[in-house]
């Protein structure tokens, strides 16, 4: 909030053109549906193109491209998160899912009669993250919308929703820009190595920005460190497994995912796809390329996908051994399927998983 109590605006960012444009011809048109699926990957501005375009319904004096004026009673009430037709729902706090019961209380609430004519307006984000009964509940709402209401559901796994409310949605798609855009647009919040750091984030700005403003460039730079150490046999696994979850392991396996693609693709195509392995890399990298498995480092990629997927259930430690005893694998420092108890030693020994059972 700001210092008068009010919401950040949301904003229309420059790569929003095409979806906004779209959006604005079914309005004018009379086909916006009752309910939209704002997808995309993470880091690219949905939820703020999603309440940008609330912002836009409840205005009372949009302009020719149909975006609020920001100044009338209807944009003043939602930028106060007052306004009686807008609610959000997320996930609560310290709760990992949207539960039935905040779906239920949201449809009721949209059955209501609106305050104004452009009717109720709700926004679930993110929502992969509801539960099955939540999911159950809300197709009711979706089966039998109330007036003119509208209904967005905001993700970047649209996957993980099911086929039946997927279906009852109109998706629209906030692709990442290109790079030209995308550093031009960063270049304008301030300075900084946007390059790498647009990299890290794997295009998407909104990431890259607040990688930077978190620090999280330097902290990448570390762990590239770390990560070569660990290749070329300075740094054992536990050791470095160790430093890694005194972090958000969550972060820094996203990073290691995006790192170890840009390995691989420079490797196999030149420097030019080296943006996100860190200038502080050097020689080091260059000697470390020439004993790479290639076979070992596709499974490891693999590896991280899935642990990606496995977070939740995973026992932190010996998921980063894992991990970093693949890695020790690809450069040959072991030799071998890796065990998570004694790589330290390089020996294998025991039959682990990173994963509880």
């Amino acid at each position: 909030m700001s210092e008068e109590g009010t919401f950040p605006p949301p904003k229309r960012l420059p790569w929003h053109e095409t979806a906004w444009n779209g959006l604005m011809a079914r309005i004018r048109s009379g086909r916006l549906p009752h309910a939209l699926l704002i997808a995309g990957p993470s880091g690219v501005g949905k939820l703020q193109f999603a309440e940008y375009l609330v912002q836009a319904r409840l205005c009372r004096e949009p302009d020719s491209e149909g975006s609020p004026c920001g100044k009338c009673d209807g944009c003043r009430q939602f930028l106060a998160g007052t306004h009686p037709d807008w609610r959000r729902l997320a996930v609560e706090a310290k709760r990992k899912t949207i539960r039935v019961e905040q779906v239920r209380e949201l449809s009721a609430w949209m059955s209501l009669t609106a305050s104004q004519s452009a009717g109720k307006h709700a926004i679930i984000a993110p929502a992969e993250i509801m539960t099955t009964g939540a999911s159950n509940s809300l197709l009711k709402t979706l089966e039998e919308p109330a007036g003119n209401a509208l209904l967005i559901l905001v993700t970047s796994l649209p996957g993980r929703l099911t086929p039946t409310i997927r279906s009852r949605c109109q998706q629209v798609m906030i692709p990442r820009p290109d790079q030209q855009q995308a550093l031009s647009w960063l270049s304008e919040q301030g300075e900084g190595d946007w390059r790498e750091t647009l990299a890290l984030a794997g295009g998407s700005p909104l990431k890259a920005l607040s990688l930077w403003d978190s620090g999280g460039v330097e902290q990448a730079r570390e762990n590239a460190r770390r990560v070569l150490a660990v290749g070329t046999g300075r740094e054992t696994v536990v050791n470095a497994a160790d430093q890694w979850i005194k972090q958000d392991l969550a972060s820094v396996i996203a990073w290691w995912r995006v790192w170890l693609q840009a390995l691989s693709r420079q490797l196999q195509a030149g420097p030019q796809y080296a943006d996100a392995l860190s200038s502080v890399q050097g020689d080091e990298l260059q000697k470390l390329a020439s004993r790479i498995n290639w076979k070992a480092l596709h499974e490891l990629l693999s590896a991280v996908d899935h642990a990606e997927r496995r977070l939740d259930s995973a026992n932190p430690q010996l998921l980063a051994e894992s991990l970093l005893g693949q890695w020790a694998q690809v450069c040959g420092i072991i030799r071998g399927a890796p065990d998570q108890r004694s790589l330290a030693q390089g020996r294998l020994e025991g039959n682990g998983s990173a994963f509880t059972q």
